[in-house]
């Protein structure tokens, strides 16, 4: 056994092939990344590498290779020695069947393990080309090696049953070409799960709870939070986010989710976070997934970045509405141990936030918009990018700091308790809206309020006085043609009270106080130094294009949050307002105007109402297959077909 075991692999190394062919292919692997490399600049060809897409198509790639190799290499000891006329002479020399197999097994393995290092060595040399930090470009070639051994190892089991059946022609086929139109069989039936998978994460990208604080984050509690998500978003972590936003429950609620210029009226739903995530987990192929070879792949070769992993998941869910886990009991209390829980987990310390409670007990906080947000204060969109970019903006690659940042430099001023206490004395005692804001709190009189304000604020901080003018004179003439009785009592009110909020009262220093947070907050990003007369010239006249946007959404963020924690106020632990949201339909019914406060102003808001209790859900996305287990059952699986393999071959007739 031992002289056939050297002869074996003598033939093997004296094969130029047994070198050439994994250099070769491997090679192709440092022509494409010098290619791309060649064709764009250093950053965006790390941003491509590093993307969900590229990786995807980068693991068929080095699958295939692998796949290739593996049959070129157990063809050479299964059938070399054969065609050299050596199997005859084996037979006449006192050696068993199950030596000559099992030096063959034994043989192929040393000769998969040369192959895969070679190519690993290949593709080491292509990851330096990028350049990869050194560290990174070694993990990922030791991925590399041990992804191309797990199909190494597969490929032996089946090549030990299929040489007892066929020719080398057709064994090279079925070793290499057949497991790879297995797995591209299987991606095909996987694409609309894996499409529903992207969906659902985008999705859940856009809705990560990120809420604003009753007061000044003085102790750092919002960074933290924003840590957490930052760290979570990176990784396969669970997510905490919004399991549907208020707007899509109401849109669901009154069928309003339809095309108002299609040619028929159709109503679509908006699907929640847990529905899309039951889409997935109620696939055809959440039930055929562990006849994938990829599933076992594709975590060993992405061992050293699990980032790298998020369109290759399955996904699952908890979604915080038991009587364990809800936030707010039936009594209206606060859960402590979810509270804890939440905190312990997410940084995320829901007493310290804005809370407001309604009558139907349901627990409402104020949070960010994502998407609002990034559309004013995120300026790297203006940036020039290459077209291929936008299919790569993976959510590994979201960062909320800018959330932070802001809630630091802008809503901390608003939230100082002098400051505070001051607006709250100018609600209560200068514009006589205590009964309007305590108690039982009408949204629809909440919401007017707002409005009202946020359009006084708005023009006066634009230094617009005509429109200023015309916010008081609109709000006269709602007075006169509102028909509710209650809500025309708040607007006769406003009426009355919109002299003492002057324009030379909102244009002076103390009010500006606030509004030049936000100045300095969009300043602070330019650095003019460097800048020629015309081109400060060049900047400020975008700057005053998206200053304007922003002083509207600050406009409406300042007097929002404001109200907010005045109705929200709680006294030894239970709130001592409560929110009335029954008059919110049939307000928004009455005219295309006051449905706009909807459609319009609250859509396009940068900060949003969050449903707290039954509708916050733990996204949990993980692998079909964990890399031990990959590596357990594909070892199992190739054991079984060797010792099939070596049960036909001692049972095989000798040719």
């Amino acid at each position: 056994m031992g002289a056939f075991f050297r002869m074996q692999l003598k033939i093997y190394f004296r094969l130029a092939s047994s070198y050439i062919s994994p250099l070769v292919i491997g090679s192709f692997y440092i022509i494409l990344v010098t290619c791309v490399r060649l064709a764009i600049g250093t950053g965006d060809v790390q941003r491509i590498l590093d993307s969900n897409q590229y990786i995807e198509l980068s693991a068929n790639f080095c699958m295939i290779a692998s796949f290739v190799i593996s049959s070129f290499v157990t063809q050479t000891f299964f059938y070399r020695y054969k065609n050299e006329g050596i199997e005859y002479l084996l037979y006449s020399k006192p050696i068993r069947r199950k030596h000559i197999f099992f030096t063959n097994v034994l043989a192929s393995v040393i000769g998969l393990i040369i192959s895969m290092a070679l190519m690993s060595t290949m593709f080491f040399i292509s990851q330096l080309i990028i350049p990869f930090k050194f560290t990174k470009a070694l993990l990922s070639s030791l991925s590399f090696f041990g992804a191309g051994l797990l199909c190494a190892t597969l490929a032996l089991g089946i090549a030990a049953i299929v040489q007892n059946f066929v020719e080398s022609k057709v064994f090279q086929v079925i070793v290499s070409v057949i497991p790879v139109l297995g797995i591209m069989t299987l991606g095909f039936i996987k694409f609309s799960s894996g499409t529903d998978v992207i969906q659902t994460t985008y999705q859940a990208a856009n809705r990560p709870i990120i809420l604003i604080p009753n007061s000044p984050d003085l102790k750092g509690d919002s960074s933290k939070a924003v840590e957490n998500l930052n760290k979570r978003i990176k990784s396969q972590d669970d997510l905490l986010i919004e399991n549907q936003s208020t707007a899509n429950m109401l849109e669901n609620q009154e069928n309003l989710a339809f095309n108002p210029f299609s040619k028929t009226f159709k109503v679509e739903k908006r699907e929640s976070i847990e529905e899309l995530a039951n889409k997935v987990k109620k696939s055809f192929y959440s039930h055929i997934y562990w006849s994938n070879f990829k599933e076992y792949y594709f975590p060993t070769f992405t061992a050293y970045d699990r980032n790298l992993r998020n369109w290759n998941v399955t996904l699952n869910y908890n979604i915080l509405n038991n009587k364990s886990s809800v936030i707010n009991k039936e009594t209206g209390e606060l859960d402590k141990d979810v509270i804890e829980y939440l905190k312990t987990k997410y940084n995320l310390d829901i007493n310290n936030q804005i809370l407001v409670k309604t009558t139907s007990n349901d627990l409402y906080s104020l949070g960010y918009n994502i998407s609002n947000f990034k559309d004013i204060f995120d300026w790297d969109r203006f940036e020039e990018k290459p077209l291929f970019s936008i299919g790569f903006n993976d959510i590994q690659n979201r960062n909320f700091e800018n959330f932070d940042e802001f809630t630091k430099k802008v809503i901390n001023k608003i939230l100082e308790k002098k400051n505070f206490d001051l607006i709250k004395s100018v609600l209560f005692n200068i514009l006589g809206l205590e009964g309007y804001l305590t108690g039982t709190v009408d949204v629809v009189n909440a919401l007017e309020i707002v409005d009202f304000l946020t359009g006084l604020t708005k023009y006066a901080l634009l230094e617009e006085k005509h429109n200023f003018d015309l916010v008081k004179t609109k709000i006269e003439e709602k007075a006169k043609s509102e028909k509710d009785p209650n809500l025309k009592k708040l607007l006769e009110h406003l009426k009355s009270k919109s002299a003492i909020l002057s324009y030379d009262l909102l244009q002076s220093s103390n009010f500006k106080e606030y509004s030049s947070t936000l100045d300095d907050y969009i300043n602070a990003r330019f650095d003019t130094k460097e800048l020629s007369e015309i081109q400060k010239t060049r900047l400020n006249s975008y700057i005053s294009i998206m200053r304007e946007r922003a002083i509207n959404a600050f406009s409406q963020l300042f007097w929002t949050i404001n109200i907010f924690n005045i109705v929200g106020e709680r006294q030894n632990g239970n709130f001592a307002n409560l929110l009335e949201t029954k008059n919110l339909i049939p307000y928004l019914s009455e005219s295309k105007e006051k449905f706009s406060k909807f459609n319009k102003n609250y859509k396009q808001s940068i900060i949003k109402v969050v449903k707290l209790n039954d509708n916050l859900i733990e996204l949990e996305r993980k692998n079909y297959i964990e890399t031990p287990t990959s590596v357990g059952i594909t070892l199992l699986v190739s054991l079984t077909f060797i010792i099939l393999g070596y049960l036909q071959f001692e049972r095989k007739n000798f040719k």
